[in-house]
């Protein structure tokens, strides 16, 4: 299961508090977290619109969440 452990809840708070764009830098999570963390802003309505893949990075995305 990826986190955060209670979704709604956080999607709630990133909307609440006005954001409008998240970052997810895949690499440093552990667990591969990472790509769930992108997979879990896609499935909540995240849209992604740019992505970078590093060798020694890994991949970092950007998402418009409104």
């Amino acid at each position: 299961e990826a986190d955060p452990a209670d979704k709604a809840a956080a999607w709630k708070a990133l909307l609440d508090a006005g954001v409008t764009h998240v970052i997810v830098h895949e690499q440093p999570w552990r667990e591969n977290k990472g790509p769930k963390m992108s997979a879990w802003i896609r499935d909540a309505g995240g849209r992604e619109i740019a992505s970078s893949v590093g060798t020694e990075t890994g991949t970092d995305r950007l998402f418009a969440i409104r």
